[in-house]
């Protein structure tokens, strides 16, 4: 739960911080999207807890559970696709039973680091997705999204919030799981990154160290300044996170219905 609230509120723009004690205080950012339970634009936030026991005693402080209104709202929009980021589509397949519930879901790594570091050099948008079904099983390796895309047939908006809704929990519980796959890939695309950047910027700093032994020129500020590079590329990197970009909710059907 905590690691979906942390995706959640910083896909709708709310500021969290943590105030000790196990305490969240959450906060509309100038970029929050409306329409949020208990957060207006301007206005103070509220402190929360995932704890039931100091929910219980205290009465300034909310308890976070996937019933709280401000995540049955962002779960929804997420779901119902009026996030935009949302799809739902039917799947005939003469090899999968009919009623069948799928996810499909894309992150993409999110790097809040300055432009003047041009980390696309080393670390340019990334996608991970992530292909479940009902029980859990992860498919991503055995159907590709160009071979699933080819076999899907799109539904109406109005059938497909019915056929969400019916599905929540089981896409509730999807999405988290979903989200731990997908961050078991994140170990090797930083280390990737990293690997890119100290190759170009420790073959730079050599050759440059080389060269100020023998030209006067290279200032030791350059050397400097390279080095400063070099650390806050690397800082920049090991905060990459992913970001949820996409849903592709997918119900099977009888191919011969």
């Amino acid at each position: 739960l905590p690691r979906y609230v942390e995706r959640a509120l910083d896909i709708f723009g709310v500021d969290s911080q943590e105030i000790g004690n196990g305490l969240l205080y959450l906060q509309p950012s100038q970029h929050m999207l409306d329409g949020l339970p208990g957060l207006v634009k301007g206005e103070e936030g509220f402190s929360a807890t995932y704890s039931r026991a100091q929910a219980l005693a205290r009465d300034d402080v909310q308890r976070l559970s996937w019933e709280h209104p401000l995540l049955r709202e962002m779960m929804g929009r997420i779901l119902d696709g009026t996030m935009g980021n949302t799809a739902l589509a039917l799947l005939r397949h003469p090899a999968i039973p009919s009623g069948r519930l799928m996810a499909e879901l894309v992150f993409r790594t999110h790097c809040p680091a300055p432009k003047s570091l041009h980390l696309n050099r080393f670390l340019p948008p990334t996608a991970v997705r992530v292909l479940l079904d009902e029980s859990g099983a992860n498919l991503t390796s055995k159907i590709s999204f160009t071979g699933l895309g080819k076999n899907l047939q799109k539904v109406n908006k109005s059938l497909a919030r019915d056929l969400i809704k019916s599905r929540h929990d089981q896409l509730r519980e999807l999405l988290t799981q979903g989200e731990g796959e997908a961050e078991r890939e994140l170990p090797s695309i930083v280390e990737a990154a990293e690997t890119r950047m100290r190759a170009q910027l420790d073959a730079e700093l050599a050759r440059l160290t080389a060269l100020a032994e023998h030209n006067p020129a290279v200032r030791s500020e350059e050397l400097e300044a390279l080095k400063q590079e070099r650390q806050a590329l690397s800082n920049a990197i090991e905060n990459t996170r992913l970001r949820l970009d996409s849903v592709r909710v997918i119900i099977t059907v009888d191919p011969n219905a």
